[in-house]
């Protein structure tokens, strides 16, 4: 019985100790690993794609979601608000993305990425989605029918924010790749 408790003891504490280690390491790997992540953005030309998942993982660092702000010259509420409708619509579209091809086509034609938010924007559309949801059965709008209306009802203005946004970005971009920087020609 003594034998007993002590390994379960043992087991009891290296799980303990290795769970606490894992996440020191995971904190320091996330943090060195954020100064090249960052020039990668800065160096890297984007889609406007890329541009929008830049936005959506800029909303769970806050340093991050400052120097966005201020590169974009919105205030923080204002990034805050463009990144979580980013991520918004990063989970709406990887729910779309992952339908099978036959689903996707009955729900949406032949529609792609921002098409099919536009075309949900129409009621009857919207509407139709549902029923053929239904009619196709074991298919559900993730977080519910509401809560994407609520994000469509709101795409239009989303939309226009990261265009603006993302010339914003652009322009910055090509000022600092076309920047005179003094260079050691020394050879």
């Amino acid at each position: 019985m003594i034998l007993a408790v002590a390994f379960f003891m043992y087991l009891q504490t290296s799980n303990i100790f290795r769970n606490s280690v894992k996440s020191g390491v995971e904190e320091e790997i996330i943090s060195s690993r954020r100064p090249t992540k960052l020039l990668s953005i800065l160096y890297t030309p984007h889609t406007k794609t890329d541009f929008v998942n830049n936005l959506a993982e800029v909303r769970k660092n806050p340093e991050d979601l400052k120097r966005f702000a201020k590169l974009l010259n919105l205030s923080e509420e204002q990034m805050q608000q463009l990144a979580d409708q980013a991520y918004t619509e990063l989970y709406y579209t990887n729910f779309i993305s992952e339908m099978p091809i036959g689903k996707r086509k009955t729900l949406f034609g032949r529609r792609q990425g921002d098409e099919i938010f536009r075309f949900l924007q129409d009621e009857q559309n919207f509407e139709d989605m549902l029923e053929n949801m239904r009619m196709i059965g074991g298919m559900r709008v993730p977080g519910g029918p509401d809560q994407l209306k609520d994000f469509l009802s709101g795409y239009t203005q989303y939309s226009k924010a990261v265009e603006e946004a993302f010339a914003k970005f652009n322009a910055f971009q090509s000022r600092l790749l076309t920047a005179d920087v003094p260079r050691n020609d020394a050879g």
